[in-house]
């Protein structure tokens, strides 16, 4: 049995971190080490400027490839939840040998994509088998080489816009390197925190430019949302307040994130100093609570909006900065009034927070190989493989058009 190597790419607006993983001689999964860079080129999850993203990527991946010391590799990738939505919807079809194996799978998820009615502009970036039927029996692992004259599958579809998965993917292109499959990050994230099977949980992922929400039962999606708003928000506010460059702004929310509020009450002086500037301790305070505030009510309307609000129990709460702010769960749960996680490095013994998701990437690629694998000598494994210009057919909505001539 040989070894692969699984990458998993999270491209944010302010940081871009990759982890790298093997399928070992036994079919267990090994990480072996994650690294992270200020990400370039990508403004609220949208690539800007392709050629200077496309060179911090080549450089990340080639290390992290490397560490691998193997040449059969996956890479799977993790964008914004912008403009993204999920579908639902099952196929059933024979099975001519008697024997399930990978091709019936792949038949089943191709023929149950071309029934889904799609946009122009839209693109079935994922799918995730929620469950297989056979003999009327739900089963969540593996059935190849079940026998079986029939299998159906109940299926969840991720569909992105085609121009910002398409962007992504010629970025890849530009440095050498094939993806295998381009996801939201919010969707990978559930192999990192919903393990615990959280019923009816809010995973907010609350980045730089643009905050991810994605709303769970168990582990099964059910609706993604996307706001653009984020740390960088904070950054600016103490720019204009303090009447700071954003530069000195980004370094001091990075000190005082810790311990904003304590500074305030450490002493009588109103200013603090750092190096030769002078801030108003006070003043930063309201600065930064009044953002986190908003940020959290954002999320509240949006939650609303959906009908999600009083659905949801439990809220987890990540993200590169934002999370390591003083009281950030206490202001949280006052604000939001469900149960509150907060997950930062030191929560999973990670050394870099913004590498949570790339590692959730690499997980969910062991996850995928598992579930449809035929084996890991030959990698049988065809199904979430992207092509930039792939056009899904769309059934329904050639019918319905048919039907509209006919009638007119």
């Amino acid at each position: 049995m040989r070894n692969i190597a699984l990458i998993g790419v999270d491209i944010g607006s302010y940081n871009i971190s990759i982890s790298s993983g093997i399928i070992n001689s036994l079919g267990e999964l090994e990480i072996l080490n994650s690294y992270s860079q200020v990400s370039q080129g990508v403004i609220a999850g949208i690539i800007e400027d392709k050629e200077s993203l496309s060179k911090v990527l080549k450089s990340l991946l080639d290390k992290a490839i490397n560490d691998t010391n193997l040449k059969d590799y996956i890479i799977q990738v993790g964008i914004t939840s912008r403009e993204s939505r999920i579908s639902y919807n099952n196929y059933e079809n024979p099975i001519k040998t008697g024997e399930v194996n990978a091709s019936d799978i792949n038949k089943i998820i191709e023929k149950a994509r071309e029934d889904l009615v799609l946009g122009r502009d839209e693109i079935v970036a994922d799918t995730i088998i929620l469950d297989y039927i056979i003999d009327n029996r739900s089963i969540k692992e593996n059935v190849i080489g079940w026998k079986s004259r029939r299998l159906k599958a109940n299926l969840c579809h991720i569909i992105c816009k085609k121009n910002i998965v398409d962007s992504y993917i010629e970025v890849f292109n530009l440095i050498g390197y094939k993806v295998n499959k381009i996801s939201p990050d919010i969707i990978y994230s559930r192999k990192f925190f919903l393990e615990n099977n959280y019923n009816d949980t809010a995973l907010i992922d609350i980045g730089d430019e643009v905050t991810d929400i994605a709303i769970y039962n168990n582990d099964i999606p059910k609706e993604l949302f996307s706001i653009p708003i984020g740390g960088k928000q904070i950054t600016n506010d103490i720019s204009i307040g303090l009447g700071l460059p954003k530069g000195e702004s980004q370094r001091i929310k990075e000190i005082y994130a810790f311990s904003y509020k304590t500074l305030t009450n450490l002493d009588d002086n109103i200013n603090s100093k750092i190096g030769t500037i002078e801030i108003d301790k006070v003043l930063l305070k309201e600065i930064i609570e009044a953002r986190i505030e908003e940020i959290l009510k954002i999320v509240i309307l949006q939650l609303k909006k959906a009908s999600y609000y009083d659905k949801i129990s439990n809220v987890i709460i990540f993200g590169e900065g934002i999370v390591n702010f003083e009281g950030i769960k206490g202001l949280a749960k006052t604000i939001i009034g469900k149960k509150i996680t907060i997950t930062t490095r030191n929560s999973h013994n990670l050394q870099n927070s913004s590498t949570i998701l790339s590692l959730s990437i690499v997980k969910g690629a062991y996850d995928d190989i598992e579930l449809l694998c035929e084996n890991f000598n030959t990698l049988d494994f065809k199904q979430n493989e992207i092509e930039a210009n792939k056009n899904y057919k769309n059934k329904k909505l050639n019918k319905l058009k048919n039907m509209l001539k006919g009638i007119f």
